[in-house]
């Protein structure tokens, strides 16, 4: 092979490199969740396959869950990450008022939200599942609407966190505890986007 062009194919990939990360780099500056009110990402809740509860905050984030159920919104639920004994006793609480109408599975564990994307995407590679209610706190729904968007592209992700009415963090009252949580939501998404950003799934 002529070395002018070993030269000219060296170059290209340099240049290629070059050019993603560039464009990687613009991308964060862009979905970047600059401001308080960006950490949030609410959608209408609609009919789904799916309703998906991540961990954490106990069980508000369950209670939110099977609100949804008794409006109609899904007769599935899946908790990847069944870690706190306090929700597992809640869950067992209220499953019998639903009865036959509802299924509900838990997953293996998870120690985040990138491995409760990936339980998730492992559940509904085994059921018919095109569309997912996915439950957390408001200051959570950002972030992991993003992680659950990219590792499952073939599933529609509906963000419907707990309302603000139901949960602590309020927009309309930033305190101390509510600036420490956007904080650590800016820096957790960074350091998502640098590990898992640029993943095909």
């Amino acid at each position: 092979m002529p070395v002018k062009l070993i030269k000219r194919i060296i170059q290209f990939i340099i240049l290629s490199i070059i050019l993603f990360i560039l464009i990687f780099f613009i991308n964060l500056l862009i979905i970047y969740p600059w401001q308080p009110e960006q950490v949030v990402f609410i959608e209408e809740p609609e009919k789904a396959d799916l309703i998906v509860v991540l961990d954490g905050e106990y069980y508000v984030r369950v209670d939110y869950a099977f609100k949804l159920i008794e409006q109609g919104y899904s007769d599935i639920l899946y908790y990847p990450s069944l870690r706190y004994e306090q929700t597992r006793e809640r869950i067992t609480e209220r499953l019998p008022d639903f009865g036959e109408q509802l299924r509900f599975y838990d997953g293996k564990g998870a120690e985040s939200t990138y491995e409760e994307a990936l339980l998730t995407k492992e559940f509904i590679s085994t059921h018919n599942v095109k569309n997912i209610i996915l439950v957390t706190s408001p200051y959570h729904s950002y972030r992991a609407h993003w992680i659950f968007t990219k590792v499952i592209p073939e599933a529609e992700i509906i963000s419907a966190p707990v309302p603000f009415e139901d949960n602590w963090f309020s927009l309309d009252n930033i305190n101390e505890d509510a600036k420490e949580i956007i904080k650590s939501e800016q820096f957790k998404f960074i350091a998502y986007y640098l590990l898992y950003g640029w993943r095909w799934y």
